[in-house]
């Protein structure tokens, strides 16, 4: 328990550091004064004491998660602003300039502290809630909204979408949905810790798996029955990549990028996996995911270790094989026509 309090349910800490080293480099700013400043100021919104004067660090996991993002980008950027305003203080020219810069920074992380005391209190007096309290008040539709299966099937159609149209999905559509699938996923792992049952189903863990494992029946279709040259050089060169949940080179090689003659079967074999993998957990046919593992392990490992439910992994292999039967007469079809056009080109 001490190792997981000081780890992921500590997770905010570590994401507001890493929120606030990322927008430093974006204004080509130094991180460590923009840190220790956000860091302080988290400390100051979400720390509570309990009767007997301890400190309460029970938003350091998952509840403090928006708080830490927001804390730690604004508290930096406004830090960055601040040093590159006029509003410093003018010391004599005998002053050395690294000293003067030291008081300058001084100046600003206490105008900073002095924003966010107030603010606290501000809250504490009107609500008597702590700022993460009332973000996760404020939230609460959405997180409610991105745990069901039309979150599931939005999140999947945009994420095909987007590399259909050549675009990384991931990335576009994780952007907007990774702050709620992490603190679900948290959540979740909190839950487990405390013997409680798990409350969501839609949490990175799952869209890691059961959103992206499309690709692998994708390069196994190619390898079965693929007669053309094109794609049977895709298919060798994309399973071992495919393997390990990288697909570009299926994405691309093949490609699916704006190809027609395959968006069916792309689109409806993720969109059966999520949905079905959804349904699948909802009526407890399999566990909800509490545990994180890495993105690139094979999907049939992750679908056991992120529920530790051997139950998962039969569904895995169970949609690997539906998908494979839905790819098979499109696949045959576009690979009877780049046969043609091949031995076309040989004439």
């Amino acid at each position: 328990m001490l190792v997981y309090q000081l780890t992921l349910n500590s997770v905010a800490l570590y994401t507001l550091a890493g929120v606030s080293i990322a927008t430093s480099g974006l204004n080509k700013k130094r991180p460590t004064t923009p840190l220790v400043v956000a860091m302080m100021s988290f400390m100051i919104l979400a720390v509570a004491s309990d009767e007997a004067g301890g400190v309460m660090i029970n938003h350091f996991g998952s509840t403090g998660l928006f708080t830490a993002i927001l804390t730690g980008y604004f508290v930096t950027d406004v830090l960055n602003k601040l040093d590159d305003s006029k509003l410093k203080i003018k010391l004599p020219d005998s002053v050395p300039p690294n000293i003067a810069d030291s008081i300058g920074a001084l100046f600003n992380a206490m105008l900073i502290a002095a924003i966010v005391i107030v603010l606290r209190v501000v809250l504490m007096n009107t609500t008597g809630k702590l700022l993460p309290v009332l973000i996760n008040g404020l939230f609460a539709p959405l997180f409610s909204a991105s745990d069901s299966v039309w979150a599931v099937l939005l999140y999947v159609l945009l994420v095909r979408f987007f590399w259909f149209c050549g675009l990384h999905g991931g990335n576009i559509a994780g952007s907007v949905m990774s702050p709620f699938l992490t603190a679900n996923l948290l959540a979740n792992s909190e839950a487990y810790a405390a013997g409680q049952a798990l409350p969501h189903i839609f949490t990175g863990s799952f869209s890691s798996l059961w959103t992206t494992m499309g690709m692998l029946p994708i390069a196994i279709t190619l390898l079965l029955f693929a007669k053309s040259e094109q794609l049977k050089a895709i298919g060798r060169v994309g399973v071992v990549p495919a393997l390990f949940c990288i697909g570009e080179p299926l994405t691309f090689g093949i490609p699916l990028v704006l190809n027609f003659q395959l968006a069916i079967p792309y689109f409806l074999i993720f969109i059966i996996n999520g949905v079905a993998a959804y349904a699948a957990t909802a009526i407890g046919f399999i566990g909800r995911s509490f545990v994180s593992v890495p993105w690139t392990l094979p999907h049939f490992l992750q679908a056991f270790l992120t529920t530790m439910d051997i139950k998962a992994v039969l569904l895995y292999f169970i949609l690997l094989a539906v998908d494979i039967v839905i790819m098979i007469p499109f696949v045959r079809a576009y690979d009877r026509q780049l046969l043609e056009q091949e031995q076309a080109e040989q004439d």
